[in-house]
C-alpha cells in the first residue's frame, strides 16, 4: 500500500433540489486559505486564490449571501474554531427566529495537512475535532471541503508529506440530511496546482462548472451529479500530462433526496453577467485581452451559460480543426451570445509560438517567393530569384529550409552576360505576434553554385564558382487565414564568391542586400 498522503478535496453538498427549497434554505460558509504550512513544508502559492475563487462561485450562484460568508486568510486552529462557533450561534438563532433547521454550512480549506490534520501555520486542527465541529452543528446540512496542497515546480505537486493513507467516510452527522463526499484525487495519488491556471487543477474545474459549463442539462442548474462528471473529466484531461494523472472519487449518502442542485446560473447576478456559447469547445477566458487575467478554462457544450464578471473578455476556443479568437463585452445583469462565426481563426504558427495548445509542439508551412539580389561581382546585374521550401514554427524560434533557383542577364558594347544560381539556404527566426502580424528578425546561412556564360568578340570562357552566403534577415508576415499568408523579407549578407579561372581560384568578399516576397501555406 502506498504512503503517500491522499491529497484530498472533499467536499460535501446539499444544496436542496425545487426552486422554492433553494430559496428558503438559509446558506453559511467558512473559507480557509493557508499558503504557509508547518515551518518545514514549502509555502504554496495559490491556497489563498482558491479559497478567493471559491468564495466568489457561492456569492454568484450557490446561494450564499455576502453577510453569511466567512473568508480567512492564513489564520491559526484556534480562530478556526471561534468562527465555526460563531457561525453555530448565527444557524442556531436563525433556526429560533423561523421555527425549522433548514440551513446549510459549508467549510472550505485549502492548505498543507497530514494523515490527521490540517497545518494552519504552527498549529495544527485536528480531522475528527473538525468533523466533530460540523456533526455539531444546527443546519440540517453540512458542507465540508478539504483541499490539502504543497507545492513543486512551475505545476506544483499538492498533498502533504509522506504519511499512510487515511480516507474520510460519509455518514451521516447528527441532526443533518447526510454527506457527499468527492475528493481531488483517488487514494495514493498527489494532486496538481498549475502555474498557468494560478490554482489547484480540480477546484479550477468544479468552480467552472459551477459557474455553468457542467449544466448540461441546460435547466440553468448545475447539480451535484452535473459538477462531478465535469470537474472528473476536466481534471483527468488537464493532468494527463503533468507529473500525476488525478483521478477524482466521490461518495455521498443523503437521506431523503436524489440529487442536489448547487448552483443555479442567471439569478441575482449584480454586477456580473451571462455568456450564452452557441458552439463546443475547448474554451479559454482572459480578461480584455490574452495579457490579462485568464478567468476559466472550460469544455463547453452547445448553448452552454457561463456566468462572469461584467466587463470585456477575450475568448479563445480550440476544437480538431484549430484555434479561434474573439472579443466580447459580458453585459451587467444581462446575457449576451458568442456565436462561433465571429471568431477568427488563428493561424497556425501563432498556435504554436504563443503555446495555445499544449499538445501542439510545431507547424509547419510551404514558402514560394520571388528574390531579387543585388550583383553578386560589380558589373554584373541583379539577380531575379525563385525560392521554394519549407518553415516550421516552434515556441522559442522558426526555421526555414528553402532552394532558389535564378538566372539574369547584362549587356554593355563588348560583353554580353548570361548567369544562372543554383543552391539553398536555412534561416533561423524569432518572430513576434501582433494580431495577424508577425514581425521578427534572425540570420541566415546559404550556398549557392553560380554559372556565367559570355558571348564577346573575342574568348571569354565560362566561369563557374561557388558563393557562400551569411547575414541577417527581417521578416514580416501576414496571415489572411488559419491556412494561409504572405511574407515579405529584407536582409544582407556577405558573399564569398570563388571562381575558377584558366590558371587559378580566386575568391572575392561583397556586401549584397536582398528582398523577397511571397505566400505561405500552412499544413494541416
Amino acid at each position: 500500500m502506498s504512503r503517500r498522503l491522499t491529497c484530498l478535496l472533499v467536499l460535501v453538498l446539499g444544496l436542496g433540489l425545487g426552486a422554492s427549497a433553494e430559496a428558503e434554505t438559509r446558506r453559511y460558509a467558512l473559507l480557509v486559505g493557508a499558503n504557509e504550512g508547518a515551518p518545514e513544508e514549502v509555502p504554496l502559492r495559490y491556497a489563498v486564490r482558491d479559497a478567493e475563487r471559491f468564495a466568489d462561485a457561492l456569492r454568484a450562484v450557490g446561494g450564499v449571501p455576502p453577510e453569511n460568508l466567512v473568508l480567512l486568510d492564513q489564520p491559526d486552529a484556534r480562530s478556526v474554531e471561534r468562527v465555526l462557533a460563531d457561525l453555530h450561534d448565527r444557524i442556531r438563532s436563525a433556526n429560533d427566529k423561523h421555527g425549522d433547521d433548514d440551513a446549510l454550512l459549508l467549510f472550505f480549506y485549502s492548505g498543507h495537512a497530514d494523515p490527521t490534520a490540517l497545518h494552519l501555520g504552527r498549529t495544527l486542527l485536528d480531522f475528527d475535532k473538525l468533523k466533530g465541529w460540523m456533526e455539531q452543528s444546527p443546519a440540517r446540512t453540512q458542507v465540508l471541503v478539504v483541499d490539502a496542497c504543497r507545492s513543486g515546480g512551475v505545476t506544483r505537486v499538492k498533498g502533504a508529506k509522506p504519511a499512510p493513507a487515511f480516507r474520510i467516510e460519509a455518514m451521516e452527522s447528527g441532526g443533518g440530511e447526510g454527506l457527499a463526499i468527492i475528493t481531488s484525487s483517488a487514494a495514493g495519488e498527489d494532486a496538481l496546482e498549475s502555474e498557468r491556471l494560478k490554482g489547484s487543477f480540480f477546484t479550477h474545474h468544479f468552480v467552472a462548472g459551477l459557474l455553468g459549463p457542467a449544466d448540461s442539462s441546460r435547466d440553468g442548474r448545475v447539480t451535484l451529479t452535473e459538477a462531478y462528471r465535469y470537474a472528473y473529466v476536466e481534471t483527468l484531461r488537464t493532468t494527463t500530462k503533468a507529473a500525476t494523472v488525478q483521478h477524482p472519487t466521490y461518495s455521498f449518502k443523503l437521506k431523503g433526496h436524489t440529487d442536489l442542485v448547487m448552483a443555479r446560473i442567471g439569478d441575482n447576478l449584480g454586477e456580473r453577467g451571462v455568456l450564452t456559447v452557441d458552439a463546443p469547445g475547448a474554451y479559454v477566458f482572459f480578461r480584455g485581452d490574452e495579457d490579462g487575467e485568464l478567468v476559466a478554462e472550460a469544455t463547453i457544450e452547445a448553448d452552454a451559460q457561463l456566468v462572469l464578471d461584467a466587463g470585456t473578455y477575450l475568448v479563445r476556443r480550440r476544437t480538431s480543426d484549430g484555434v479561434y479568437e474573439a472579443s466580447v463585452r459580458v453585459p451587467e445583469s444581462g446575457t449576451t451570445t458568442l456565436s462561433a462565426f465571429s471568431m477568427k481563426a488563428v493561424p497556425a504558427g501563432r498556435v504554436v509560438r504563443k503555446g495555445m495548445v499544449r499538445d501542439e509542439g510545431a507547424a509547419w508551412s510551404l514558402h514560394a517567393g520571388f528574390q531579387l539580389s543585388s550583383e553578386v561581382l560589380p558589373g554584373t546585374g541583379a539577380f531575379a530569384v525563385g525560392a521554394f521550401g519549407t518553415q516550421v514554427d516552434l515556441d522559442a524560434l522558426s526555421f526555414q529550409l528553402r532552394a532558389r533557383y535564378g538566372q539574369s542577364g547584362n549587356q554593355n558594347d563588348s560583353l554580353e552576360l548570361d548567369q544562372q544560381v543554383l543552391g539553398g539556404e536555412l534561416a533561423a527566426l524569432k518572430l513576434f505576434d501582433f494580431g495577424e502580424v508577425s514581425p521578427g528578425f534572425g540570420l541566415r546561412l546559404g550556398a549557392d553554385w553560380l554559372r556565367q556564360s559570355f558571348r564577346t568578340p573575342g574568348a571569354a570562357p565560362d566561369r563557374n564558382g561557388v558563393v557562400l552566403r551569411g547575414g541577417a534577415v527581417l521578416h514580416t508576415s501576414w496571415a489572411a487565414s488559419r491556412w494561409a499568408g504572405v511574407f515579405a523579407e529584407l536582409s544582407a549578407e556577405a558573399n564569398l564568391l570563388q571562381t575558377a579561372g584558366a590558371d587559378k581560384n580566386s575568391w572575392e568578399a561583397r556586401l549584397v542586400p536582398q528582398g523577397m516576397v511571397g505566400l505561405m501555406v500552412y499544413l494541416p
